[in-house]
């Protein structure tokens, strides 16, 4: 945090610093100035920015417009972490509305909890069917799982379900199985989960942006295409539609639903998963299409060239023409990470990666080990005009970073 005084007049820029965007301000006469993203000067026109973006993206030759992309997804994705744990906090314009009560689970008892339930349950069987005795047990029952776990209503529901069964072998078969709804912090339970999973799948998309933007700056940018980012525009707005159709199939076609507590532990992990490999997550929309419609031979002779897979080949050599088998390469997808692979070239020096969909792909060689780095690199797009891509990697010596 810095304080300045300076008497400047005129109009000055001032660096937004997330983004990286500016922005004209007035500043006139004397006056106090507190800014905590520019450093502390003689004067206002002697501002240097300092900046997120700054640390992240040192001045370098990098290209402009994959730099940008970046910060881009960067910004998107913090805003929206931002949100999303807004809207899960205990702030008082939360607490007071749906979503603080919506922030629960659907659990089972484990079986330490149903074996000591079991055990609350001994007892004589002339006492099996007592009145009284079942509802001290019950008590008992109920005090034991307020114990274990944090009900939002203190347990009335547990209580009210539990009061219907008088007998000790109703309530021991009901407690089997039986599910809970406790206090969480994710939104789990009923029509709630649909919005945890919109979430998640987001996440998961603008994380798998960011892994593939970064991959192709940390190459020097010369894996970054332009005309890739519509389509990653589109992969943000039909992923988290994808994701959800998917989770109700899962209702449909299977004998759980999606709320129902054996998914509760993976639903989070599964819609950020189908968000990162979004690309797998529509082969596996047609998966299920497939067992909705059946594929007639028209669809079958027309099938989409998108479902079409590639091999990628190629061979790694010295300037003199030498076969490396030491070196490492690096195959990074311009549109999905979910196929970025990492290989060791044959005795012969060459290499391949199978079951490619079409796409813009970066192929980077790297021999790092040597006392002069080598590393070679060239971006290949796989459209069915070439039916065998092949691409010859040269490693030529660079410079080590200082």
């Amino acid at each position: 945090m810095s304080y300045l005084r300076g008497k400047n007049t005129g109009k000055k820029r001032v660096f937004f610093p997330l983004i990286g965007y500016s922005f004209p301000v007035n500043f006139t006469g004397n006056s106090l100035i507190r800014w905590t993203w520019f450093s502390k000067t003689e004067s206002i026109s002697q501002f240097q920015p300092f900046s997120l973006t700054s640390i992240m993206l040192p001045h370098s030759p990098l290209p402009q417009a994959a730099k940008i992309w970046f910060r881009f997804v960067v910004s998107t994705l913090i805003g929206l972490l931002i949100l999303y744990l807004f809207l899960h906090s205990n702030h008082r314009c939360i607490s007071s509305t749906t979503l603080s009560n919506a922030r629960e689970e659907i659990v089972l008892l484990q079986n330490s909890e149903f074996n000591a339930v079991v055990t609350l349950l001994n007892g004589p069987d002339s006492l099996a069917d007592d009145t009284t005795w079942i509802a001290t047990r019950r008590q008992l029952i109920v005090n034991y799982l307020l114990t274990r776990h944090t009900f939002r209503d203190e347990g009335k529901r547990l209580r009210a379900d539990l009061t219907s069964f008088k007998t000790r072998a109703q309530l021991r078969t009901a407690l089997d199985g039986y599910p809970m709804r406790v206090k969480s912090f994710f939104w789990l339970a009923d029509t709630w989960i649909y919005t945890e999973i919109l979430f998640w799948s987001i996440f998961g998309v603008l994380a798998s942006l960011l892994y593939s933007v970064s991959e192709a700056l940390r190459s020097g940018g010369q894996g970054f295409d332009r005309s890739e980012v519509p389509s990653h525009w589109a992969k943000v707005a039909y992923t988290p539609f994808s994701v959800l159709i998917i989770y109700l199939a899962i209702s449909l076609f299977g004998k759980d639903t999606v709320n129902n507590a054996p998914f509760s532990a993976w639903q989070i992990v599964l819609a950020f998963v189908l968000g990162f490999f979004s690309r797998r997550t529509m082969d596996l929309l047609d998966r299920i299409k497939d067992l909705l419609f059946a594929a007639g031979n028209r669809d079958a002779a027309n099938a989409s060239p998108t479902t079409r897979t590639f091999v990628l080949r190629g061979r790694i050599q010295t300037n003199d023409g030498q076969a490396l088998t030491n070196a490492a390469v690096k195959l990074i997808g311009q549109a999905d990470a979910s196929h970025n692979a990492v290989k060791s070239p044959e005795a012969d020096g060459t290499f391949a990666f199978e079951k490619l969909p079409a796409g813009t792909y970066h192929v980077v060689a790297e021999l790092p080990a040597n006392p002069t780095p080598l590393v070679a690199e060239q971006t290949v797009k796989l459209d069915g005009q070439n039916p065998e891509p092949f691409v010859e990697l040269t490693l030529t010596p660079v410079a080590r970073p200082l």
